[in-house]
């Protein structure tokens, strides 16, 4: 604890500077006292053990207490306040009761978890948490590990929150491979996320990593370098012909004939090594076929170097996307569409690119996604963008404040970006495998206020109403918004929430930041609920502003769920015009197979009006 304060007061520590926060110990989970539940409004509490956990203190008549998740959030908060966003906390312990005995456990193997001895009293630093901007006021029944769902640091953690962390002689599993990892991968060469996936396979626990940064190379705060999102893709030999299994589907936006580069590890300067056309995507995985004998050569290379009997795995990086993807543009004028005119008739707009999706010309106007027109009023001409849109036209806001010059390099950087944002948006599942909706409407909620910059959350959430999956509303600075997920499904779900801003294609990544190697803890619980900004598993509290030169602008919140682990990791773009000509649009993310599951999307269209 007195680290922690220590590290938010150190002078030699600059305001970004990368900061490793690194734990090897015990943990646990304890049942919460009801005035506990009803001050964090949680059933059960996770907690780590320091070195002198239940010893008596001095000069008192208390014992050593544990540490529990709300004040590691808070202090990890009250850190990134001071030093900036640049942390990293790995923890090799176990956050699951430690109950019974495990079939695993052996002579010199045990697992880091404890038993709690004693209850947890509520008031267990309330000098910390007196001015905490974790939520007190809205319930839980998700509860992701230690609060992690936070903007203020990465979190890696040794096993899921069911899970746990085995040592053997007193040396952590997980951290033995880990080191190993980044020794063989270089820590200025490798995402917090493409380390979690570039792991070995511990078959007694999966680490996940948490945190809306993940995309970050290791230590690294900016947040505009380029980094690679790899797949994994598990490689089979059968009969002598190679079976190669991407571990994304139709969930993710896998889609029939995209092409995919094979990589032979995750790193940011690995080169591609085979090119793979996918197959129709499943849920959870879909087949890859291998383009010519050079690349199966390339896998025959790697099975020699392999235990035998053991399946390879190499990483998936997206190329373009495949059939009925891309964005429709009609052009004005005659000399706007020779401007865009494809180079040579074979080719299109998708073909031989290094985006994920592209266009094509529509020569009927109606059809459109997206309008194309010159603007005359500046010294050098410009293009002006309209939006295709029923709502954006009703409201009178389908042309973009925003222009481009007018040449095809700095037009096509918009039109990319905006067939990406098109195509994650009206996309869903179009064979459900339930007929009965698995999880109830999205409902916007005002929860928070604002006052002299800290957050006041109301004592009862207020309902934005909804008309037609659309809600109107006036944008104020200091309102702050949560929306809430009820599950009907009989399987825990998993979630991810996006914002569409249709003022400029960018998307935003609004929560669900996990990704984990092995079985990944789920966001919902059966039958369970949760509010997306929150301030505590569902994040930050959500803010909508109009920029000043407007009187209304409109966004899209839209959920992605599924019954297995969902990442679409790479849908995040910035705004197409703060896009350089030949930014390169990168892939989907990963996820495991099982029988019988289903995924799907929900949409809820925001028309924020000026103050």
């Amino acid at each position: 604890m007195n680290a922690f304060m220590m590290l938010q007061k150190d002078p030699r520590i600059h305001e970004g500077d990368p900061i490793l926060i690194f734990f090897a110990g015990h943990g646990g989970l304890a049942e919460a006292e009801p005035k506990w539940r009803q001050k964090y409004g949680s059933s059960k509490i996770q907690v780590i053990f320091p070195y002198d956990y239940g010893l008596p203190v001095s000069n008192s008549n208390s014992s050593v207490d544990c540490i529990p998740d709300v004040t590691i959030a808070e202090l990890l908060n009250q850190l990134a306040a001071a030093k900036g966003n640049n942390i990293t906390v790995i923890f090799d312990s176990c956050h699951s009761a430690s109950g019974t005995r495990d079939d695993l456990e052996r002579p010199g193997l045990k697992a880091r978890s404890a038993d709690v001895l004693f209850p947890i009293p509520d008031d267990i630093d309330d000098d910390i948490l007196a001015h905490s901007s974790l939520s007190t006021k809205i319930g839980r029944s998700s509860e992701l590990l230690l609060y992690s769902d936070q903007a203020s640091h990465i979190h890696i953690a040794a096993c899921g929150s069911n899970q746990k962390a085995w040592e053997d002689e007193g040396r952590g599993y997980f951290t033995a491979v880990l080191l190993d990892t980044l020794r063989k991968s270089r820590v200025d060469n490798i995402t917090y996320e493409n380390l979690l996936k570039a792991l070995p396979l511990i078959s007694s626990q999966s680490p996940h990593c948490y945190g809306r940064n993940k995309s970050r190379i290791l230590f690294d705060s900016r947040l505009d370098v380029q980094t690679r999102v790899f797949i994994p893709v598990v490689c089979d030999l059968e009969d002598d012909s190679w079976i190669l299994q991407l571990q994304a589907g139709d969930e993710s936006g896998v889609t029939e004939n995209s092409v995919w580069d094979l990589h032979e590890t995750a790193t940011e300067d690995s080169v591609p090594r085979a090119r793979v056309v996918a197959d129709f995507p499943d849920i959870g995985t879909t087949l890859l076929s291998l383009g010519n004998r050079q690349d199966e050569m390339w896998l025959d290379k790697l099975a020699r170097g392999a235990p035998r009997h053991t399946k390879i795995r190499v990483y998936a990086r997206h190329l373009h996307a495949g059939q009925d993807t891309a964005l429709r543009v009609w052009c004005s004028v005659q000399s706007l569409r020779d401007l865009l005119r494809p180079h040579n008739a074979a080719s299109n707009a998708i073909k031989g690119t290094i985006h994920e999706v592209g266009y094509v010309m529509e020569q009927d106007r109606n059809r459109a996604d997206l309008e194309l027109d010159f603007y005359s009023r500046t010294a050098k001409p410009e293009v002006v963008f309209r939006l295709r849109n029923p709502i954006a036209e009703t409201y009178g806001i389908s042309e973009l404040k925003y222009r481009k010059p007018a040449s095809r390099e700095e037009i096509e950087t918009v039109l990319f970006a905006a067939a990406k944002w098109r195509w994650h948006l009206e996309r869903t599942n179009r064979y459900p495998q339930n007929r009965s909706p698995q999880i109830d409407p999205m409902t916007m909620m005002r929860i928070a206020t604002r006052v002299r910059g800290k957050r006041e959350y109301l004592d009862k959430p207020v309902t934005m109403p909804a008309q037609r999956g659309m809600i109107e509303f006036v944008a104020r600075g200091n309102d702050l918004y949560g929306v809430e997920l009820i599950s009907r499904s009989k399987l825990p779900l998993y979630i991810r929430m996006f914002y569409f801003d249709a003022t400029d294609f960018s998307i935003g990544d609004m929560f669900g930041q996990t990704v984990a190697n092995g079985a990944e803890d789920a966001t919902i619980p059966v039958g369970g609920k949760i509010v997306i900004g929150d301030g505590r598993d569902g994040g930050s509290p959500l803010k909508f502003g109009v920029s000043p030169e407007s009187r209304a602008e409109l966004g899209y919140l839209k959920v992605f769920w599924s019954t297995i682990p969902l990442e679409v990791s790479d849908m995040a773009q910035k705004s197409a015009f703060k896009m350089r000509p030949g930014s390169i649009g990168r892939a989907v993310g990963r996820a495991e197979v099982q029988a019988t599951h289903d995924w799907g999307t929900m949409c809820l269209a925001l028309v924020m009006k000026a103050a």
